[in-house]
């Protein structure tokens, strides 16, 4: 049965003290992870000035995230999600405590930079999906939307408020004392986490005697049998293959050839759609209750195509401002409503092997976005953007083929 969306009259999932914790030990360390994430760019580019050290960086943290995920999800199912979590952070804690005592003592060599990073990308790639599948234990399915609503907010907030953090510690303070307070962060973040108690954050479903191997072709074929988790999966990981490329690289080349603007009116652009993602989020919680949730999934994909198209044509700023705020709701309600819609349809004993299906479906895809977005911007800008709608807009016709979406339940 497909979990519903709550009405006003539903108690608050924070009404619970075990998810109180997860989500404030969520909320904390998502802060933290993206405070990290504008420190760590910064000490390269101080460090070594060059862009190219700042590309091998960021790959390396990259590539051990993206490859960790499935074994993630299947260490998750036949562990404690709350286990997972909490190594995590801690295992954070004292990476990026390394990384400061290494940088004070002037022992920071760029081979030991990589592999801190590349650890810490580990971590992500372990950190998200145990949160998504300890959220599914700690709340009733009717209450899935609304906790998941909470989660999308607080991520959206840590976006907006962790690289200001981040960049204005480093600027203020020094890069030391600015990765020390990350490391408190994270520290913090697991202190939450490390007092989860209840039904739910105890339990391991999965079977502890099973490969990993084993495992992970087990969630494979669990989630493409399930016509509703693979459209699931499927559809957001094409409309984050077709809109972050253009956002991003595509973006930036709008506002610099079409308007004329700089770096200032870029972030105004990106502040838009981070804006539209957090009211998204937020509005998605409050949704009525929905009989066919994969209808709502394929229009919002459809929707966001037509605007992702009309930024490609928008003569002013403040129509592509307009635009990307719009297309940043869509992305808010489409996360949420995806997320929920995935949890309802899981088993307990496969929900840590789905979740990181579908952060998997998210990322994997970015770098090729990124790369193929910026070959189209150099045969057409307009083109890029009109592509992009086109891909969208084609998945969401094509996901109404499929009986999953528009059933009820």
């Amino acid at each position: 049965m497909i979990a519903e969306s709550p009405t006003i009259t539903q108690p608050s999932p924070l009404a619970q003290p075990a998810f109180r914790r997860l989500w404030a030990g969520w909320t904390i360390t998502a802060l933290a992870i993206q405070f990290y994430a504008v420190a760590l760019v910064w000490l390269v580019l101080v460090l070594t000035g060059s862009g190219a050290q700042l590309g091998t960086v960021m790959v390396a943290a990259a590539v051990p995230r993206a490859g960790a995920m499935l074994v993630s999800g299947a260490l998750i199912d036949r562990s404690q999600p709350r286990l997972v979590l909490l190594g995590a952070g801690l295992a954070s804690a004292v990476l990026v405590g390394v990384l400061a005592i290494l940088l004070a003592l002037d022992w920071l060599a760029f081979l030991a930079l990589l592999a801190i990073a590349a650890a810490q990308g580990l971590m992500d790639a372990f950190f998200y999906p145990a949160a998504t599948a300890q959220l599914a234990r700690l709340v009733a399915p009717e209450q899935l939307t609304r906790a998941n609503a909470l989660f999308q907010t607080s991520d959206s907030v840590a976006n907006i408020v962790g690289p200001a953090l981040g960049g204005m510690l480093v600027g203020a303070i020094g890069l030391v004392p600015a990765f020390t307070l990350n490391s408190a962060l994270f520290a913090l973040g697991a202190a939450v986490i490390a007092r989860l108690r209840g039904p739910g954050t105890t339990v391991a479903s999965g079977a502890p005697g099973e490969g990993f191997g084993p495992a992970i072709i087990e969630g494979l074929r669990y989630a493409w049998a399930n016509p509703a988790i693979r459209v699931s999966l499927l559809m957001v990981a094409a409309l984050n293959f077709a809109a972050l490329g253009p956002s991003i690289v595509g973006g930036a080349l709008l506002v610099e050839r079409r308007f004329g603007g700089d770096a200032t009116m870029y972030g105004w652009m990106l502040a838009g759609y981070g804006v539209g993602a957090l009211l998204g989020g937020l509005g998605a919680g409050w949704l009525p209750p929905l009989r066919r949730p994969g209808l709502l999934l394929a229009g919002l994909m459809g929707g966001m195509g037509i605007g992702m198209a009309l930024v490609g044509l928008a003569p002013a700023f403040w129509m592509v401002f307009t635009l990307q705020a719009l297309m940043g709701i869509g992305v808010g309600i489409v996360s949420v409503t995806a997320i929920s819609w995935l949890q309802g349809r899981t088993a307990a004993s496969m929900q840590g092997r789905m979740a990181s299906l579908l952060i998997f479906s998210a990322v994997a895809l970015d770098p090729f976005s990124n790369a193929l977005s910026g070959v189209l911007s150099e045969w057409s800008l307009a083109g890029l953007f009109l592509s992009a709608g086109a891909l969208m807009v084609a998945t969401g016709a094509l996901a109404l083929l499929s009986p999953a979406v528009r059933a009820e339940g």
